[in-house]
Order: structure tokens, then C-alpha cells, then sequence
């Protein structure tokens, strides 16, 4: 989900808040999201393949 931060023209329809004293609105992108899980889905694959081919378990804190 992306976040928008919306200080001028708010749609009157829209989830507004004030945190802080700026008004922001929550917008989602369901193209964006399916993309992103789409691509988590292929990282996952990969990772799998890559673990069946070798014996080395990387870390987190290993990668930047």
C-alpha cells in the first residue's frame, strides 16, 4: 500500500487524517501491490532453488 502524503487539493471522499498538523491521506494502488507480490513470489522461488543448489545459509546481517 502506498502512502500519500496529501496537503493540498483533499478529496472530500478520501481517508483524511492530521498527524502533526498535516492533513494526510491513504491511497492504495492495487496494480502496485499485485506487482509487489508478484515479485515476492519470485524472489521466494529463487531463494528456494538457490538453497536446493548449495549447502550456505546467508544471514540477514550478512547483506546490506
Amino acid at each position: 500500500m502506498a502512502v500519500v502524503l496529501a496537503v493540498q487539493n483533499l478529496r472530500a471522499d478520501g481517508d483524511v487524517v492530521t498527524e502533526g498538523g498535516v492533513q494526510k491521506m491513504n491511497v492504495t494502488d492495487d496494480n502496485q501491490t499485485e506487482l509487489l507480490t508478484d515479485v515476492l513470489k519470485e524472489l521466494k522461488k529463487m531463494n528456494l532453488n538457490m538453497a536446493l543448489m548449495s549447502d550456505n545459509y546467508i544471514q540477514n546481517s550478512e547483506v546490506e
